[in-house]
């Protein structure tokens, strides 16, 4: 008997997801930095990603707890500058949008979670599994806020730059690292390859391939006939398999701007300015995360991305094959950003 999940058939309004949130724990405080989230089990990351982006100054965590069945919960009560929000409504539940069109919940959760809480004000949001890299010449959000608050603009981008270790690592064991140092040691690795470039009308656009979509290249994963028809069930149009190269994570809720579902905004960032978002995704917790994920199904296109993960995995294991290619750079300083172009900072 299968153990996957079956997913809510029921469509919810916009309207319904919006009344659905409430603050489950703590008290929402009007600050300068917040950084907010939704997620779902991510304890693995928790202690380094909430220490990490303290240490660059933000004050007050809001993060929309998706019915996590790990320590997530219990472990964000205790933080004291954690707001701890729920919602009836899952990530991956269906929603009726204006055109009639059905979209999961997830990315309008984004819109509508600083449009309650953070409106007329900068707000940070990052996947647990993202850490914010500022410019050398920068120590905290705030400044990066001043700056562009001076220079009258409402969001800035970032390059999603993935980060990984020379070869597979073992299972998820006990221990979550505890900071960010132990994360960055077990997965030192970048390529230094721009990712992002401003076309004419001012919005991000992608130049070259991710990490994972190089991966996917060399090891054949497209071809994968179980991935084609996941493609044509889902979305009916030929396999085409891609990872996120791009976020606006900083943006200003209000003036006409706001945020558009999980990357993007509804008017262009900032020009010739770009962080860079430290994604790590091939940690010693990826199967756990391929298998939730294909249970969930609650991600774009019913996980077809964590299939061709797990697919992935599986022939670099037979291969006892190695991430490294001939650019792979350890990472030592974000100057390295700033020479590679997945920065720009003046």
């Amino acid at each position: 008997m299968s153990t996957r999940k079956s997913r809510n058939t029921k469509n919810f309004k916009p309207s319904e997801v919006r009344e659905s949130i409430n603050v489950k724990h703590g008290k929402i405080i009007d600050c300068e930095v917040t950084l907010f989230s939704i997620m779902r089990d991510e304890y693995y990351f928790l202690p380094a990603f909430l220490n990490y982006h303290r240490s660059l100054g933000v004050e007050q965590f809001i993060i929309l707890d998706d019915k996590s069945t790990d320590q997530t919960r219990e472990f964000l009560i205790k933080q004291q500058d954690v707001v701890v929000l729920e919602s009836n409504v899952r990530y991956g539940d269906l929603v009726t949008l204006k055109d009639m069109s059905s979209g999961r919940a997830g990315p309008l959760f984004k819109e509508i979670i600083p449009d309650l809480f953070l409106k007329n004000k900068f707000s940070l949001y990052l996947d647990a599994d993202e850490f914010l890299f500022l410019p050398p010449s920068i120590s905290t959000i705030g400044e990066v806020i001043n700056y562009l608050t001076a220079k009258d603009e409402l969001a800035i981008g970032a390059s999603l730059v993935e980060f990984f270790p020379k070869r597979l690592q073992r299972p998820i064991g006990q221990n979550n690292p505890s900071n960010f140092e132990e994360l960055l040691k077990s997965n030192p690795f970048f390529e230094p390859i721009r990712l992002l470039n401003f076309s004419d009308n001012g919005w991000l656009k992608y130049v070259n391939k991710s990490k994972s979509e190089q991966l996917f290249e060399q090891f054949m994963i497209g071809s994968e006939s179980i991935l084609k028809k996941i493609e044509r069930r889902v979305t009916g149009k030929k396999l085409r398999l891609h990872s996120a190269k791009m976020k606006t994570p900083l943006v200003y809720q209000g003036k006409n701007m706001m945020r558009t579902g999980s990357h993007a905004t509804n008017i262009p960032p900032a020009q010739d300015l770009l962080l860079t978002i430290g994604h790590f995704v091939f940690t010693d917790r990826l199967s756990e995360k391929i298998e939730k994920a294909q249970l969930w199904q609650s991600h774009s296109g019913a996980g077809r991305k964590y299939t061709a993960y797990a697919l992935l995995l599986e022939k670099m294991r037979s291969t006892n094959s190695s991430f490294l290619s001939n650019s792979s750079t350890r990472f030592k300083s974000t100057t390295q950003f700033l020479e590679s172009g997945l920065m720009i900072w003046p």
